[in-house]
């Protein structure tokens, strides 16, 4: 089997070179780039390579399957494609603008999805299965439900979910091509207590905010918000730089 480097850099060319990415995550198995044009991957030299398993070309997107091991891959990928400064500005830039190759909405939609929720899968699972756990524990007595151990298994099961805007607004910050910190920062302060506090019963109760009317809602274990609050935040963030570099021409 070649070095991660060396399988890295031959699925580079075969993908059709950096600039024909737009952004790459990954699963349990299989590594899924967002391609500008997939007519330019090739697709049966990807699959004859020592390290890759198989091929899948779907119109929701390409997914090459290499194994347990897609997290090294992954990692030494992204070192390989980013290497070059000016290939890496240039891909940050285009990752928030749409695919040229044409799909329809429901495609686009299903490829979203995949590289936002992807990367959260094997933690999703694993908390899911946590607290499964501990609910059997508790039914068949084998874990009384007021004892410390219970509290914990618990908590760290639980927190998943609670703090599932700040994974999903991490992940649809690298989506969208913006700041996954200040995309953390600001639904941070919308799982805060204090924010909380601030709604009354089910929600949808009104506060202002510089004069203006502002319904607020939980938005602890709530998706949508996250992601269109991060993907607002990144039509902002490359508004504000074009806005900078003309500035500074």
């Amino acid at each position: 089997m070649p070095s991660l480097e060396n399988l890295s850099r031959q699925l580079l060319v075969l993908m059709g070179g950096p600039d024909n990415i737009i952004s790459v995550t990954h699963c349990a198995t299989r590594l899924r780039p967002v391609l500008k044009d997939r007519a330019l991957v090739k697709t049966a030299e990807i699959d004859a390579l020592d390290g890759v398993t198989g091929v899948v070309n779907k119109e929701a997107g390409l997914q090459i399957i290499i194994g347990t091991n897609v997290g090294e891959v992954y990692d030494a990928f992204m070192k390989v494609w980013q290497a070059d400064d000016a290939t890496s500005q240039k891909a940050e830039t285009e990752t928030s603008e749409v695919p040229s190759e044409k799909r329809s909405w429901f495609n686009g939609f299903v490829a979203l999805v995949v590289s936002i929720f992807s990367p959260l899968l094997p933690l999703l699972a694993g908390a899911g299965l946590l607290r499964g756990f501990t609910i059997l524990a508790n039914e068949i007595g084998w874990l009384p439900t007021e004892s410390s151990t219970n509290v914990l298994l618990t908590l760290a099961a639980t927190s998943v979910f609670y703090f599932l805007p700040l994974l999903i607004a991490v992940t649809s910050a690298k989506r969208f091509a913006t700041s996954p910190y200040i995309a953390m920062a600001i639904m941070g302060a919308l799982i805060m207590p204090d924010f909380i506090g601030l709604v009354k019963g089910d929600g949808g109760n009104t506060i202002t905010f510089l004069g203006i009317a502002i319904p607020v809602f939980n938005y602890t274990s709530q998706i949508i918000p996250a992601i269109l609050t991060t993907w607002l935040q990144s039509k902002m963030e490359l508004f504000m730089k074009k806005k900078y570099q003309t500035a500074c021409i």
